[in-house]
This record gives structure tokens, sequence and C-alpha cells, in this order.
């Protein structure tokens, strides 16, 4: 049987075999829980009667899909697979009610909490879940090499100077031609202009910060990328940079990526993160000039519901 927590079994429910895994999923889900982000009935166990056979912890921002953060599974049972598809089941009823747009797991390879990725990619994508990116992970540390000065080529403006409009504009043109497949998938799903609109709406629940939204422009005031950092003040990242198609191979990217990183750090970020798609190799080595290094792999897989955009 799947069913909800009750608040007396939330220690057990987070409780992991490693000290810091244990430290890091409580304190999430405790400010998940006090902000309103989660709630006990989106922590879910698979219960036998005797053992707790499997565990879910969901949580979302407005504006994202809602994120199955926390799925494992007691792998050494003979019924991991019935356990697992129930699970999910549950997770995906349990969200419906707020996954209009969408329910997202992503399996991060090698992380602790993700022992058996090729059984929980066969749970998700049987359960209906569709593989939407291929993509790496990267972390750049504030005291790696400093970023290497380029350019000076480009003034950056921000959201507050441009406007939403502008914004929306910049990400339409940046995603044209774009080796993202999960962009590629929204854009094929919703059209160019709906996907930039639903763009900015995903990056608005990462980076609130408008002077971290900058739009990057030429001398002669044309606009050659864009570049959005934030997240929370514990886990800065660098949610989107991009140059429009005609601009690319020059260099411009670099510059971007730069500013971003020297205004992440300047406000005391210690480690800053990205992801990209496998297929981006541009983006990866412009990641790699810029100090980072993969760390991670990650499989984006994600359930649209029957509301969803």
């Amino acid at each position: 049987m799947v069913r909800p927590i009750r608040r007396a079994e939330l220690d057990r429910f987070t409780r992991l075999s490693d000290p810091v895994d244990n430290n890091a999923l409580g304190a999430h889900v405790d400010r998940a829980l006090r902000a309103g982000e989660s709630s006990l009935r989106w922590c879910l166990v698979a219960d036998d009667g005797n053992s707790i056979a499997g565990r879910a912890y969901l949580w979302h921002r407005p504006g994202n899909p809602v994120f199955v953060h926390f799925f494992d599974v007691d792998w050494s049972r003979p019924d991991w697979h019935h356990i697992g598809s129930e699970l999910i089941g549950a997770v995906a009823n349990a969200a419906s009610e707020q996954a209009s747009d969408g329910l997202l797991y992503a399996l991060d390879v090698p992380h602790s909490w993700h022992s058996e990725p090729e059984r929980r990619a066969v749970l998700f994508t049987q359960a209906g879940f569709r593989l939407v990116r291929q993509g790496l992970r990267w972390e750049r540390y504030a005291d790696s090499a400093p970023v290497r000065q380029v350019g000076g080529r480009l003034e950056l403006r921000t959201l507050a100077e441009v406007g939403d409009d502008a914004f929306r504009d910049a990400i339409a043109r940046v995603s044209d031609g774009t080796l993202d497949g999960r962009m590629q998938e929204m854009r094929a799903r919703l059209g160019r202009d709906r996907d930039a609109d639903e763009h900015f709406r995903l990056l608005s629940g990462i980076a609130s910060d408008p002077s971290e939204w900058q739009l990057g422009y030429d001398a002669d005031g044309r606009l050659i990328g864009l570049v959005v950092a934030g997240g929370a003040a514990e886990q800065p990242v660098i949610a989107l940079v991009g140059v429009l198609p005609q601009h690319r191979g020059h260099g411009y990217v670099d510059e971007l990526l730069a500013a971003a990183v020297a205004s992440l750090e300047s406000a005391g970020a210690r480690v800053i993160r990205a992801d990209t798609d496998v297929a981006n190799v541009p983006m990866a080595n412009a990641f790699l000039r810029a100090g980072f290094r993969q760390f991670m792999s990650r499989a984006e897989y994600l359930l649209l519901s029957d509301r969803g955009c």
C-alpha cells in the first residue's frame, strides 16, 4: 500500500544511511514544508505492513513542473518492479492538481540517492514519462582559476532596463537552432512564441533578481545574446545562456558567461552549477573555458498532465 506519511514519521522518512545525505534531505523537506512548496501528502511511502519498501518526495515552485526530488525503492526485493510502479502511480496522482506544467524526474549519475539507474529508467519510462533531455552537469568553485577576461565588446542590459517583452523575444531568438533536447521538445509542442513565454515563466521560478537577467548588445545596438543566472543563495546556477544564430562562433558566449560568473561570485557564491545537453558541445566547451568541470550526467524524464501546455 502506498500512503502519505504522518508527521510523526517525518524523521524516519528522511533518514538515509549517509549522515550528509540524511541532513540534506531532511533540510530540504523541512524548508519546503515551511515554505508551502511541499506537504505531507507529497511525502509517500510504500508500506507492506512490516516495513517501508519505497519512498518518494515531491516539491513544487510556481511556474515549474512538480519535481520528484527523492524516489527510492528497496531494490533487493524480488517485487521491486511492482513496488516502484505503484509508487510512481501514487506520485502522479498526488501531484495531479498542481502538475499542469508536468511532473519531472531528474536521474543524476553518479549520485548517492540514485542507485540502480537502469531500473529507475525502466520504471519511469514504463509509467509514461518521456526522456526529454540527456544532459551534463557542471560546477565551478570560487577558488578556481579566474575566468579568462574576454572581449568587453558587449553592453549588458538588465531585465529591469529592457522589459519583459524584449527578454521574451531574446529567448525566442537565441533558441532558434538550439541543440538542447528539452528546448527542442518544447518548441515543437508549443511553437516558437509560446515556448519563449513558457521559458520566461520557468526562468522566473529560478532567477528572481532582475539584475541577474542580462541581454548583451554590440556597439551598434544589435542584440547578440543573453544570460540568466540566480537561484537560491546556497545553490546559484547559470540557468540559461545563449547567442543568436548569426553571431555564434565569435566568442560572445564566453563574455556572457564570464559576466554571470563574476556577478554570482561577487555576491558570495562558493559554487556555481549549470547544465548542458550532451549534444550541445559548443556550450560544454564554453563552460570548460570558464573553469567549470563536469561532475555528473542527468537524464530528465517528463510526464505531461492532461492539462499540460
